[in-house]
């Protein structure tokens, strides 16, 4: 493999923009080496032996290449990329993140706030891991009620098992 001078070249810019690592793309190995960054439709290409380098999405495509020895400065391609993120039409269609690992948990948890028969299929260490972070959520009787639907199916010796109550007449 060639001497790629151009290694890890706008790896930190575009994390600090919400790029992901960049991958290898396969397709591209051999006389030189590609690295893609992928974030909401917008796709940067860096070829690490020469610096040029693709900034592309559905409609645009914008080619940076170093004149002489010095590669395209950072913030001429930072700014270019962040304004293709910036377009309202991207933002409307990203996936918003929660704001916390918390609110991540609490909308999990309720969207899981019927057991029905999942609980039932699950196993003893999965149950245990849903009402583990029911509780710690405060939420009590959402683990009870999962609870008392997954020893529905457990048997006698597994960890949830509940010996049957015999009603009197």
């Amino acid at each position: 493999m060639n001497d790629l001078q151009y290694r890890l070249y706008l790896a930190a810019t575009l994390a600090a923009l919400g790029f992901p690592a960049g991958q290898t793309d396969i397709e591209n190995l051999g006389e030189w080496e590609i690295r893609t960054y992928r974030l909401n439709g917008v796709q940067v290409e860096v070829n690490e032996e020469t610096g040029d380098v693709v900034v592309s999405d559905d409609d645009y495509r914008v080619q940076f290449r170093p004149g002489g020895v010095m590669p395209v400065p950072e913030h001429v391609i930072a700014a270019t990329v962040g304004a293709m993120l910036a377009d309202p039409a991207r933002r409307e269609s990203a996936t918003p993140a929660p704001a916390t690992v918390t609110q991540a948990a609490a909308d999990l948890v309720e969207t899981l706030k019927d057991p029905g028969v999942i609980a039932e299929a699950m196993t003893c260490d999965e149950v245990t891991a849903v009402t583990d972070l029911m509780n710690a959520l405060n939420r009590w009787d959402l683990a009870k009620e999962w609870l008392d639907h997954h020893a529905i199916q457990d048997d006698e010796g597994d960890r949830h098992y509940r010996v049957p109550v015999a009603i009197s007449a």
